[in-house]
């Protein structure tokens, strides 16, 4: 369905200048000669791809309004300002802002194409100006997408997806906006249309929880640009939060390109976790439980959950103030910061310049990460002031498999 609202025509010469909207920033083009030019409003209703129904399943049940500018020959689109008001349903919104097309992301989530946005030519990113009353920032809510907008670029004739708007079946609502264009910059066209309903009765609006699930293979916590994601592991929602999957609890596997998706959810709060494989230890999220706690109301995506996984092997311990001496750190008994543990590499029983070290923290905790599997002696600079507890050699000696992670070596020391 295409239908046409506003147009403009004009004729003239202007020199180079700004546009100011009610106080708002300036968009800058130069000038050529204009004749019977003309802009035109457009409204499209667009077919939600399979791809990105599969991507999302919540676009099942959605539906996506393109409001187009068309401009004609030797004229050029200068700027726009869009607000729609929504009195029932909701816009969909996975990035919960940021609403502009980032087209290197619709290959991997090609639910992304069919977010709220509003855009430039041929799909780029428009220079945002802020909202259509002239002050405050541009909103993009559920309820309302209100934005003033434009090109910075001398793009010329074509027409252009000037917002994208994908919502609920049952959204009710109103679209006001202008455009200007180069030939009569001083001009606000406006235009207007109302949304209504597509069905008497609409959808049950659920939730989605996505992310995936990535080879750590320095074991940093972080997912680097070369590190691939990883396909066929397990992740979980952990309904009863006892850190393993049990039978009743819902699960997927991670696909070919490492992502994962629960769909159709209800409100609520989510613990998900992925369950290791043999060999490897997680690595992010970085919280004691390695798992992400997540609460979603009607509609809303949950994405970019991600899960860390290495092969690489990892020995932490703590430093503390072994008070009465007894080799055991006690509930009263504080952590040490800032002493020097180490790798003694060639095992002389000192720290030496090209041998792998760190500090201990704030609460005595230290941490060896990315180790190839092997065994480690690890012993620590004694400090003036103190004599050492525990380990009575001075060395713990560790040895650490694929994915390992030992706990064991804490090092007491008493003041003297």
């Amino acid at each position: 369905m295409q239908v046409s609202t506003k147009s403009v025509q004009s004729r003239g010469r202007r020199n180079a200048g700004t546009i100011a909207r009610r106080g708002r920033p300036a968009v800058i083009e130069a000038m050529e000669s204009r004749q019977h030019l003309t802009g035109t409003i457009s409204y499209v209703d667009v077919p939600i791809t399979s791809a990105a129904i599969a991507a999302d399943p919540t676009l099942a049940s959605l539906r996506t309004l393109d409001v187009r500018l068309t401009v004609s020959s030797g004229d050029d689109w200068l700027a726009s300002d869009i607000r729609v008001q929504l009195t029932q349903g909701s816009f969909y919104n996975p990035r919960a802002g940021g609403n502009v097309p980032d087209t290197t992301e619709w290959s991997d989530n090609p639910h992304l194409r069919f977010d709220t946005w509003v855009g430039g030519p041929n799909t780029s990113a428009p220079l945002v100006l802020g909202r259509q009353e002239g002050s405050g920032s541009a909103i993009f809510s559920p309820s309302e997408v209100n934005v003033a907008f434009g090109d910075l670029q001398n793009t010329g004739a074509g027409t252009f997806t000037i917002a994208r708007l994908t919502m609920t079946q049952n959204a009710v609502g109103t679209i006001n906006g202008r455009f200007f264009v180069l030939s009569a910059s001083s001009t606000a066209v406006p235009f207007t249309r109302a949304i209504t309903s597509a069905v008497t009765q609409p959808p049950a609006i659920t939730t989605t929880i996505k992310g995936w699930v990535f080879n750590d293979t320095n074991g940093d916590s972080r997912h680097d640009t070369n590190e691939a994601r990883a396909s066929g592991w397990q992740v979980y929602i952990d309904a009863n939060n006892n850190g393993r999957l049990d039978s009743n609890e819902s699960s997927v596997r991670t696909n070919a390109q490492g992502n994962f998706t629960f769909g159709q959810l209800a409100a609520g709060t989510y613990r998900v976790r992925v369950s290791l494989q043999t060999g490897f230890q997680r690595t992010f999220p970085t919280n004691s439980s390695f798992s992400h706690n997540v609460t979603l109301t009607n509609g809303l995506i949950a994405d970019r959950k991600t899960f860390g996984v290495t092969q690489r092997a990892k020995i932490s311990g703590l430093v503390y103030n072994d008070s009465n001496n007894n080799q055991t750190k006690g509930a009263g008994e504080t952590g040490l910061s800032g002493w020097r543990i180490y790798i003694d590499r060639n095992n002389n029983g000192k720290f030496d310049s090209n041998e792998t070290n760190v500090r201990s923290a704030s609460d005595g905790s230290w941490s060896f990460i990315g180790l190839t599997p092997g065994t480690y002696n690890i012993r620590i600079v004694q400090v003036t002031g103190f004599t050492r507890t525990t380990p009575s050699s001075g060395v713990f000696s560790v040895a650490v498999g694929s994915g390992a992670h030992s706990t064991t070596s804490n090092f007491g020391q008493r003041a003297i």
